[in-house]
């Protein structure tokens, strides 16, 4: 468990279990963040990064660094997050909405989360 200040100088516990990390103030949840957790394929490999499949902070909170504190913490725990998907996914899977979108894009910023797969250049000398 965490204690952080947010930019609105509220004292704010986050808290990672597993695979998932929330966010409380004042003993009230007020934002969650899910994931898959790390996915093994073979074992001959390394896992996959766990990929974002849900996050939410109550609207009073938004904009505060509260979703960014969130992932940073669980990426602590787990290593680099793999985005969630942008667009409604098949059999209506959760994709990222206009804030899911924003904060996904600043974490990757930070090399929090990893970049969308048709964002990576599979020709780059660096992969």
């Amino acid at each position: 468990m965490v204690v952080f200040r947010d930019k609105a100088g509220r004292d704010i516990r986050i808290e990672v279990l597993g695979d998932c990390a929330y966010a409380y103030h004042d003993g009230n949840q007020i934002g969650d963040l899910f994931t898959t957790g790390r996915l093994e394929v073979d074992e001959r490999t390394e896992d996959l990064p766990a990929e974002i499949t849900g996050w939410n902070v109550n609207a009073n909170y938004r904009n505060a660094g509260i979703a960014t504190e969130m992932v940073r913490q669980l990426v602590d725990e787990i290593g680099t997050l793999a985005p969630g998907k942008r667009d409604r996914g098949i059999g209506g899977e959760n994709a990222l909405t206009d804030d899911g979108l924003h904060t996904t894009l600043k974490c990757q910023r930070l090399g929090l989360i990893y970049p969308f797969p048709d964002e990576v250049d599979l020709y780059s000398e660096e992969n």
